[in-house]
């Protein structure tokens, strides 16, 4: 599954890359690995030593441990311009999740050794780095409060509200298992509390389609 990077197109356009010159874009596609998983594919499993620095051009990735009795707690779905594995740069760093494609994706891969010179090469690059790391500590630091704070309602309205919105509408892009996985939830726990959503007025859901009625009483469930 892996070629050889031959275009840097897309790379601009990434948040990962805001402030890295041309240059520097072009000398990371030199260098760079591309990768294409496929749908349920695994790209690493947990405990195994963490060897790259991987970088997700499309599709979507959970990032997910054993939970028992063959089910899963999903940690993190990790989306098109994400970036994860920067814990490449500690010695001896196993990863903590198994990652496992959601759908067909392409990934750049970058080992120890290119991403050191990458920072080097690119500050912009090493703290827009940072600034994912904070991004995803600030997002599971989040996740433990609503776990431990707000009832199952209210974390699926905190859910609700957290995905991209056209108008008054969003849609869910994972399979709702998926989503109860991630919100710590059983699936009929998550079944209930979108049925109390749309009980109460606040929100219509049409399969993958949400259409929110009434965001401000969402905003104020989850306050």
């Amino acid at each position: 599954m892996d070629m050889q990077l031959e275009h840097t197109d897309l790379l601009p356009s990434l948040p990962v890359f805001d402030g890295v010159g041309r240059v520097h874009l072009a000398w990371l596609a030199s260098v760079a690995r591309r990768l294409s998983l496929k749908r349920g594919e695994t790209l690493f499993e947990k405990g195994q030593p963490v060897q790259f620095l991987y970088i997700l051009l499309n599709g979507h990735i959970k990032l997910a441990v054993p939970a028992g009795h063959g089910q899963e707690k999903i940690l993190e779905f990790l989306k098109p311009g994400d970036a994860f594995g920067e814990s490449v740069l500690l010695p001896d760093h196993r990863w903590i999740a198994t990652a496992q494609a959601l759908f067909p994706c392409k990934l750049l891969a970058l080992s120890l050794s290119d991403l050191a010179t990458a920072v080097e090469r690119s500050p912009a690059f090493g703290l827009r780095l940072l600034a994912n790391v904070s991004q995803r500590v600030e997002t599971q630091f989040m996740d433990q409060e609503s776990g431990a704070l707000r009832n199952a309602v209210q974390r699926v309205a905190e859910y609700v509200l957290r995905q991209p919105k056209v108008g008054n509408q969003a849609r869910f892009l994972y399979h709702k298992r998926a989503i109860a996985s991630r919100l710590g939830l059983q699936p009929e726990t998550f079944s209930r509390s979108l049925k109390q959503l749309v009980t109460d007025g606040l929100i219509t859901v049409q399969g993958a389609r949400i259409v929110i009625h009434d965001e401000d009483a969402l905003q104020a469930m989850v306050a």
